[in-house]
């Protein structure tokens, strides 16, 4: 369970040198003797950033064999292929719901893809939209099925979801649920009337918020400290400024913000990176965090570090959860024991599922371990009393 090993620091130090290089645009240094290219794609692999080193590589004197070099290259193929076609998407459902009167916020990712070297290095599993549908739910419904989409959940949870194939998920969020985007300032986008987007110091207020969730629940990797590099090259001073300085104090997160910005300058803002056991903890933390990570979380966040709460939170999780995933459960809560059998069936015969129980396994046998790294990590990062609270 240790995550704190700083055994393997070498080789991260590279690793960094080459993602500074990437977000960079320049040639990296050499790498350190006996340094493991192998290693490399696996770990970058787990953590999503194997396309973004390809450039690096390439520049590099020697380089990786020819056979590791081919797996870089094969995932920056797909993150070109997989950014093109999810811009495209973007832009035709973005004409579409505009032009039928359906005001667009677009956040997280597919803000962040325009401030990088190549929009292709920032990945995104999904296109998040907030939309307005001033009653119109069901034309925006019909609007998506016309452009090919599979209306996957509708009207469930605080958004809706629709896919196309290959590989496009979208995921458009309700005003309503999300009045916070809209205390802050929106700008209308300068070709397409309808469309808005947050001012610079309110995305990077609301980003600090998506991940600080994100860590309080399971954890944060290399991502979130690259997105936090890229809005600071852009916009430094605005973020520097009181304004951002306020709405950090208003939410709670200026030791949060504070925490990534050390890291950051650690990582990408020295000749060679610095890492503490802060930086180690991301490094380690894929992107939202490890199954592991995200047991700990529920183990030691939402159970307390009681053991007896934590199983049989896992074991039945309750009616909230369950209709998320079950929607019949909202027409029909008293067979919500039949489903508690039904999601335990599936979890065992899931890969995933497997996993998470390994991870569940593993956090129960070193449950003290797992509560210690736990809270050491939110006293870290500032957040052992962050609520989300405005």
């Amino acid at each position: 369970m240790n995550i704190f090993d700083a055994s393997n620091d070498g080789f991260f130090k590279y690793y960094l040198t080459l993602l500074k290089s990437a977000l960079d645009g320049t040639r990296p240094s050499r790498p350190p003797v006996g340094f493991s290219f192998a290693r490399l794609y696996d770990f970058s692999a787990r953590n999503h950033t194997a396309h973004m080193l390809y450039e690096p590589l390439k520049k590099l004197e020697p380089g990786p064999y020819h056979e590791t070099m081919q797996l870089f290259l094969q995932q920056y193929a797909l993150a070109l292929l997989r950014d093109a076609a999810q811009r495209q998407a973007f832009a035709e459902i973005a004409g579409l719901l505009t032009r039928y009167g359906v005001s667009l916020l677009p956040v997280k990712g597919t803000e962040l893809k325009a401030l990088y070297p190549s929009p292709a290095m920032r990945r995104m599993a999904d296109i998040d939209i907030v939309y307005d549908p001033h009653g119109n739910n069901e034309r925006v419904r019909g609007l998506m099925e016309s452009l090919g989409y599979d209306c996957k959940s509708w009207g469930g949870g605080k958004h809706d979801i629709f896919w196309r194939q290959p590989s496009l998920n979208i995921e458009l969020h309700r005003r309503a649920d999300y009045p916070e985007y809209f205390d802050h300032r929106l700008l209308p986008d300068s070709k397409t009337p309808g469309l808005y987007h947050l001012a610079p110091a309110d995305f990077y207020v609301m980003l600090l918020r998506h991940n600080a969730k994100h860590l309080r629940s399971g954890g944060l990797g290399v991502r979130a400290v690259c997105d936090i590099y890229v809005l600071k090259k852009h916009f430094g001073e605005e973020l520097q400024g009181d304004y951002a300085a306020g709405l950090l104090e208003k939410y709670g997160l200026s030791d949060f913000a504070g925490a990534l910005d050390r890291i950051c300058g650690n990582w990408f803002g020295n000749h060679s990176p610095v890492i503490d056991e802060a930086g180690r903890s991301l490094l380690l933390g894929q992107t939202y965090g490890s199954h592991t990570d995200i047991e700990a979380a529920m183990l030691a966040g939402r159970n307390k570090g009681s053991k007896v709460k934590y199983v049989a939170s896992r074991l039945f999780p309750g009616i909230v959860a369950m209709k998320s995933r079950y929607p019949v459960l909202s027409r029909k809560p008293w067979l919500l024991p039949a489903f508690w059998v039904i999601r335990g069936g599936s979890v065992l015969l899931d890969k995933s599922g497997r996993r998470r129980i390994a991870a569940a396994q593993k956090v129960l046998t070193h449950h003290n371990e797992a509560v210690r790294q736990y809270e050491y990590i939110m006293k870290t990062f500032g957040l052992e009393d962050y609520t989300g609270g405005r």
